[in-house]
């Protein structure tokens, strides 16, 4: 133990339980530990750069991407994580683990190896809720699964003689964020743009079982806030640029 007063060690002592999930102390130790990890992926060479900068280890709590340009170079990088993890006692899951190609078709002939265990190849990852396919775009596909899904569950509650503008606030507040949830990073074609605005509108429309004609469910948009979808996605940008 070292005393942080006199700056002398004290004593030795062995630590035999770790910190708890959603403790206050968690989060500060575990990045402790963690940066171990960066720190000696950087110092293999290994990894890619945007200039001077290594951007080979993006990590946020633990989830980690390594990147490389190179299949012996992305093996190194897992080894050193795995001997990292040894050392501090922290054992990456292979099994929740994959690897993917971005800008081409991975070749059969290599596999990465974790503690061992073979590592997946995906045409598609998750990380921090977004999915990234092998074009390096987000595929929203499961956004709007979600959307549909939560969007069934409020009509099927709430019913037919629901009231109307409890349904769309409720679908605001509870669907519309699965729906746009990740939009920062969304480059979308007009097909794309088109197919988001058809879910926008058939999911108001279906709330607004009164409503009757185009100028009625425009008002409606403006009365309650409620923009167009292309609107929504653009505010969505500028508040993320603006953090």
């Amino acid at each position: 133990m070292f005393h942080v007063y006199t700056y002398t060690h004290v004593y030795n002592f062995s630590v035999k339980c770790g910190v708890r999930q959603g403790g206050v102390l968690s989060p500060y130790l575990f990045s402790l530990h963690v940066d171990d990890v960066i720190n000696d992926v950087r110092k293999s060479g290994y990894g890619i750069y945007v200039g001077n900068v290594f951007t080979g280890c993006i990590l946020y709590a633990y989830n980690i991407i390594l990147i490389s340009c190179s299949y012996s170079g992305l093996q190194e990088m897992v080894n050193i994580c795995a001997e990292c993890g040894t050392k501090m006692d922290i054992r990456f899951n292979s099994a929740k683990s994959h690897c993917i190609s971005f800008g081409g078709c991975h070749s059969p002939a290599f596999s990465v190896l974790l503690n061992g265990c073979v590592i997946q190849w995906a045409d598609k990852i998750k990380y921090l809720g977004c999915f990234y396919n092998e074009n390096c775009h987000v595929d929203y596909t499961a956004g709007i699964q979600k959307f549909y899904g939560n969007f069934n569950n409020i009509l099927s509650i709430l019913g037919r003689s629901r009231n109307e503008m409890s349904a769309v606030h409720l679908t605001v507040s509870y669907c519309v964020p699965s729906l746009l949830y990740g939009c920062e990073l969304w480059t979308l074609t007009s097909s794309a743009y088109h197919k988001m605005n058809v879910i926008w509108n058939n999911a108001f429309r279906k709330n607004l079982l009164n409503a009757v004609g185009v100028k009625m469910f425009c008002a409606f948009y403006i009365t309650a806030k409620y923009f167009h979808c292309h609107i929504e996605l653009i505010n969505g940008k500028c508040s993320f640029y603006r953090k």
